[in-house]
C-alpha cells in the first residue's frame, strides 16, 4: 500500500514539474522531453543523497551496515567515490 502512494507523489511531481518547464520554456520542450527531464533530475539527487549518507557512514564505521539497510552494493559505492 505504501509503495502506491509513493507512485501517485512521484507520478504527480513528474507530470507538475513537466508543467512549469514548459510553461517556463515557452512551449519549447515537448511533453516527452519534460518528463526525461524530470525523472533524470529526480534520479540524481537520489544518488547524490546516497552517496553523501553512504560517506558519512563510512567515516562512523558503519557503511557495511547502510549498504544492507539501504539494499545498496559495496563495490558500486566504492566504484563512484572512485569516480
Amino acid at each position: 500500500m505504501a509503495e502506491l502512494a509513493l507512485i501517485g507523489a512521484d507520478i504527480q511531481e513528474v507530470i507538475g514539474s513537466e508543467i512549469a518547464i514548459k510553461i517556463l520554456s515557452n512551449g519549447f520542450f515537448p511533453i516527452w522531453a519534460g518528463v526525461v527531464i524530470t525523472t533524470s533530475d529526480c534520479d540524481h539527487l537520489a544518488l547524490v543523497r546516497a552517496y553523501e549518507a553512504w560517506k558519512e557512514a563510512e567515516r562512523d564505521v558503519a557503511g557495511y551496515e547502510y549498504y544492507w539497510k539501504n539494499f545498496l552494493s559495496a563495490q558500486s559505492m566504492k566504484a563512484t567515490d572512485a569516480l
